[in-house]
């Protein structure tokens, strides 16, 4: 069975489920960078750089952006931004959220206001990284 415009069925079907496994494809993304990350660096000179902090801030809003982007059957580049802009969002409402209610920043990140910031602007470049990275894939691969 095809559609007017020449499509089968099971074709626009499964297109559909992509769609609506973008959301979860890239929740699921970042959760498994967030849990995996650190697990992956036991030795505690990485810990005592910095690295695994950075790497795990940086990671997960990457894979936000990948794994969402690539479960989109097409559109990756506008799917890649709004993605973009809903992690944004949930960032910069942390980050104010943390300001505005200050004795939940002690459970949060034990207290740190400046380690929330910091890991904040990481992820807001990572982000916007991933984004610029996916779009430059996108026109080389055209």
């Amino acid at each position: 069975m095809t559609t007017e415009e020449g499509h089968s069925v099971r074709h626009i079907a499964l297109d559909a489920l992509r769609w609506l496994l973008v959301l979860p494809a890239a929740y699921g993304a970042h959760k498994v960078c967030t849990f995996l990350l650190p697990h992956l660096f036991t030795p505690e000179e990485l810990h005592d750089f910095g690295l695994v902090w950075f790497l795990s801030t940086l990671a997960p809003a990457w894979a936000v952006i990948y794994g969402g982007a690539y479960t989109a059957p097409h559109y990756r580049i506008p799917t890649a931004v709004i993605l973009g802009i809903l992690y944004g969002a949930g960032v910069v409402a942390v980050v104010v959220g943390a300001f505005v209610y200050p004795e939940s920043i002690g459970e949060l990140v034990g207290g740190h206001t400046t380690w929330l910031v910091l890991s904040s602007i990481v992820r807001l470049a990572a982000t916007t990284g991933a984004c610029v990275a996916l779009a430059e894939q996108e026109r080389k691969d055209k």
